[in-house]
């Protein structure tokens, strides 16, 4: 899974598949905004973030699948 803010999906030749869902955190450079407030964060239009998360389940056949989904998304 690693620690990047950036959300990513991949899947493998063996059928596989990994999945980072990013942070639901807003990444902010705080070198870039030191005086940053909790005001200053509720603009999502400067500092955007998506709330990703796994959907894990069996099909018809019993198999494992998955996919990545953003909230609020579709």
């Amino acid at each position: 899974m690693g620690h990047t803010h950036q959300p990513d999906k991949r899947s493998a030749a063996n059928g596989g598949r990994y999945y980072n869902p990013g942070s639901w955190t807003r990444d902010v450079d705080l070198d870039k905004n030191p005086n940053l407030t909790l005001d200053d964060l509720k603009n999502e239009t400067v500092f955007p973030y998506q709330l990703n998360f796994f959907r894990v389940e069996r099909d018809a056949s019993n198999n494992l699948v998955s996919d990545m989904f953003t909230y609020g998304e579709g």
